[in-house]
């Protein structure tokens, strides 16, 4: 799932980024599916690790249960796969080098081109196989890394969604049986996942220029209290992408300045492009001023350095 966005990606009206960026920090979205209403919780520190160790056990399970490479050339068509092995058509192709070196085969051409003919052939289906060996591989690889990401999805899924009974959160998939289990997974999961990657890039900058937010972020710099909940070590991707784009955003200002049109500050790519243009224009002027102390002094001033101040408890 890509988390870049697009320009087509619609702007927040401000009451959708408040909205948007509670959800961020408590790290919990409420959704209504089906006539029913959920809740997602991010996964915690724990649940991750776990997920961590889920992969290391996965990789070596499944990468026992994949036939190896011969065994699975046995369903491909002869056509492709000659019975000779690849060690066996190594051989042959020794076989051939050797024959060619003797004196007695470099004196007759028939023979000599004869040999050199089949060396060649050996020489293709070498590459041939080689090349399927490859392939076989990389697909081998694949469906290691699609079960795995299938089990963790699945775990995490069913981990961070709850509802609400009696007053008190309680998980949803602890209820289900096993066949309402598996239609409900296939439901939520792809919303989970949007709600597990976050906003798009394009959301996350709207979301960084909102003055009341950066407001908050200036404050947070200034007096060391945590932006968000707890040590920013445990911040989630999201968290952290928030951070990121609020220090771009301050740092530029600061450092750069901002356009003359606003207009150009909410544009994503004009604004990118002004901050290129902005810092060759300075590193332009600190050229045009040579190795005098003044420039050595302005070079400085005008260094251009984005940081991400997240502080931590």
């Amino acid at each position: 799932m890509s988390n870049n966005g697009s320009e087509d990606t619609p702007l927040l009206s401000d009451r959708e980024l408040e909205v948007l960026f509670e959800e961020i920090k408590n790290g919990e979205r409420c959704i209504q599916v089906n006539g029913r209403t959920f809740i997602f919780k991010y996964p915690t520190k724990e649940d991750l690790d776990y997920c961590t160790r889920l992969e290391h056990i996965y990789v070596i399970k499944f990468k026992d249960d994949i036939p190896d490479s011969n065994k699975v050339r046995q369903f491909m068509s002869k056509d492709v796969i000659h019975s000779l092995s690849i060690n066996d058509l190594k051989r042959e192709e020794n076989k051939f080098k050797l024959v060619l070196e003797k004196d007695e085969i470099k004196r007759n051409p028939e023979g000599f081109r004869y040999y050199t003919i089949e060396l060649v052939r050996v020489q293709r289906r070498i590459e041939e196989l080689e090349g399927i060996e490859k392939r076989i591989d990389k697909a081998e690889r694949f469906c290691i890394d699609s079960k795995i990401r299938d089990m963790i999805w699945t775990f995490l899924v069913q981990k961070c969604t709850f509802i609400m009974e009696d007053g008190k959160l309680v998980s949803f998939f602890d209820q289900l049986l096993l066949h309402e289990k598996y239609k409900w997974i296939g439901i939520l999961l792809p919303i989970f996942l949007e709600f597990y990657y976050g906003p798009p890039d394009r959301i996350s900058r709207q979301l960084a220029r909102y003055h009341k937010i950066s407001n908050l972020w200036k404050i947070s710099c200034s007096t060391g209290v945590p932006f968000f909940h707890g040590a920013s070590t445990d911040y989630s991707p999201v968290q952290i992408k928030i951070c990121f784009w609020l220090g771009y955003y301050v740092d530029v200002f600061k450092n750069l300045g901002s356009p003359d049109n606003k207009n150009i500050t909410e544009d994503d790519k004009l604004f990118d492009a002004w901050v290129e243009s902005r810092v060759n224009e300075l590193k332009s002027d600190s050229s045009d001023k040579g190795g005098s102390s003044k420039s050595g002094s302005d070079t400085r001033k005008h260094k251009i350095v984005f940081k991400n101040p997240i502080k931590a408890t």
